[in-house]
């Protein structure tokens, strides 16, 4: 059977499972998510004209994706690694004397294998 077949006999069946990423945007100081990185990518805005990195993460509710802004990205980005899991803690804004604040970031890396 083809994928296509397949896609059409779940699609008659009503077995298909919708699949959503949610991308985090933390609200206040202390929100935090815990996943594991399956993806880092570069991509392109074209509305800013610039380029930004994007996470994403598979957590107990599905994937999400993080954009943490190319500042954090420079501080944090070369310590990820795909397939290593994470908490990210939101730790508010500072100013970094340009007009836009920075949002700051606290980052763990979990052990796969704990025992406690």
């Amino acid at each position: 059977m083809t994928q296509a077949e397949m896609y059409d006999k779940a699609k008659k069946a009503k077995a298909l499972a919708k699949v959503e990423t949610v991308r985090w945007e933390p609200k206040e100081k202390g929100d935090v998510f815990v996943g594991l990185l399956t993806d880092y990518e570069r991509k392109h805005s074209t509305r800013f004209n610039a380029d930004f990195a994007l996470y994403t993460f598979s957590t107990d509710n599905g994937p999400v994706t993080w954009i943490p802004g190319n500042a954090t990205d420079a501080l944090f980005g070369k310590a990820f690694e795909v397939g290593q899991l994470y908490a990210i803690t939101y730790q508010g804004t500072e100013d970094v004397g340009k007009g836009n604040p920075m949002n700051v970031y606290t980052v763990d890396r979990i052990p796969l294998s704990i025992d406690i």
